[in-house]
């Protein structure tokens, strides 16, 4: 990191010029074809795969993300994304048949086409500033787009290593670094942009560290005894010599998220029951679940963004399902514990971005699903859970999914393939003309050793 140009911002008066080139780039049907998508992935891959202890440095620096945690919500989540991008685009690419096409216009054989929208601008989030930052250029560039990247400003470390592999990876041509805060980010959206990828709300001002961790829990109040004791435990599990002398433990990102959390906790009229230490000048924040009295409680109310479990206990589902439905009709992520039909009848009654059962954030980790998900075997998957180990830390490192090309981006061929191909290159078309060969030969040879006999 020490390397590295320090974090700059963009002279406003360039903006204008980055947006026209990226456009103009597009325009020039660069990156519509296959291969140069490909290229492009395959060379930010090892890009990022080179840039390892950089990335895993910055977010220590910008965040207090132990490696652990780096590599799991973050690194591996890019690069297995490229490897699943690259293993599929191909696919995605082709033409569709149109569904549903009366008979007699069946003969026309109409097409849906996969068309690149053009120029697309992105703006991170300092929370997982590689995930939310660099999977939505994956994405872009997988589509054809040309793009222009816009890190958070409040993970700078994380924006500079950006920066630097972006420039390193991938045509300049194309794909653009802008740096810097609030005007730099409106320049960028005074031009005219094909497609914006934005996580946040309408401020630009990201306020908390997972968006689809839990804001508030509701249990039945039978069962809150149990359920606090059991998270106490857990805490106890998870940091053994407490928040502030865990490493592992990531701080809030800056002082005003900090005050935000501080003056958020200091307006709930709840009971704190565990957690509850701060300390402004680490920026430490420990883990606090608060019992509340009362929907109307500002911990429900706010989107906390931040390591604060508020607990309501209500008398029954319904009443559970009605306060969730009054506090946020729409949330980002939704998670139910409990019987089937308990859990059929929450999924039937409110609505959410995405939803977990008897688990939660797994529907977040999945490619193939816009959202949802299930629950998991916890002793498959413990490695997701503090205190972290470096057995753990081994067991996602062999997490990662293996690229099917090389450094130089080109496609590796399996031995079945080879053996499929004949040892040869070339099509599947030239290679059933090996294959003719071949088997004409063992032909042949068979004879003649059925005249030797």
């Amino acid at each position: 990191m020490d390397d590295l140009p320090a974090f700059t911002h963009t002279p406003l008066d360039d903006i204008s010029g980055i947006h026209d080139l990226v456009v103009r780039t597009f325009h020039a049907h660069t990156t519509r074809s296959l291969q140069y998508r490909l290229k492009q992935l395959r060379s930010l891959y090892w890009g990022l795969k080179d840039a390892e202890p950089a990335l895993t440095e910055a977010l220590k620096l910008d965040l207090g993300k132990s490696a652990h945690e780096s590599w799991m919500a973050e690194i591996m989540w890019c690069l297995n994304d490229i490897v699943f991008v690259c293993k599929n685009l191909e696919a995605w690419m082709r033409d569709e048949a149109a569904p549903d096409i009366p008979l007699m216009n069946q003969l026309m054989r109409p097409r849906i086409r996969k068309d690149p929208l053009g120029a697309v601008l992105i703006i991170g989030a300092f929370n997982f500033p590689f995930m939310l930052s660099l999977c939505p250029l994956i994405g872009a560039i997988a589509a054809g787009c040309t793009a222009v990247l816009k890190p958070s400003e409040n993970a700078p470390n994380s924006a500079r290593i950006m920066q630097h592999v972006i420039e390193q990876s991938l045509s300049p041509d194309a794909y653009q670094v802008v740096q810097g805060g609030v005007p730099e980010t409106t320049a960028l959206l005074e031009q005219k942009w094909d497609k914006i990828f934005y996580t946040g709300n309408p401020t630009l001002f990201c306020a908390g560290q997972v968006c689809v961790s839990q804001n508030y829990v509701l249990v039945d109040k039978d069962l809150l005894p149990a359920l606090t004791h059991e998270l106490g435990q857990a805490l106890r599990e998870f940091q053994p010599n407490g928040a502030k002398g865990n490493e592992d433990y990531s701080r809030i990102v800056n002082e005003r998220q900090w005050d935000r959390l501080k003056s958020l906790l200091d307006s709930t009229k709840g009971k704190i029951l565990y957690g509850g230490h701060t300390d402004r000048d680490t920026l430490l924040f420990e883990p606090t679940v608060v019992q509340v009295e009362s929907a109307d409680d500002p911990l429900l109310q706010v989107e906390s963004f931040g390591p604060l479990i508020p607990i309501l206990a209500v008398q029954d589902l319904d009443e559970a399902i009605r306060i969730a439905n009054d506090t946020d009709a729409t949330p980002l992520a939704m998670y139910a514990f409990g019987s089937k039909a308990d859990n059929a009848k929450v999924l039937a009654e409110t609505r959410s971005g995405g939803a977990t059962l008897n688990d939660a954030m797994f529907h977040a980790s999945m490619p193939t699903l816009p959202f949802g998900g299930v629950g998991w075997l916890e002793g498959l998957i413990d490695f997701r859970y503090p205190p972290y180990t470096a057995k753990k830390f081994k067991a996602i490192k062999q997490m990662a999914d293996t690229p099917d090309f090389d450094r130089q981006g080109n496609a590796k061929k399996s031995l079945l393939w080879w053996l499929l191909l004949l040892g040869g290159k070339g099509s599947i078309a030239s290679a059933g003309a090996r294959w003719a060969v071949f088997v004409s030969l063992l032909a042949v040879g068979a004879r003649m050793m059925a005249r030797v006999r």
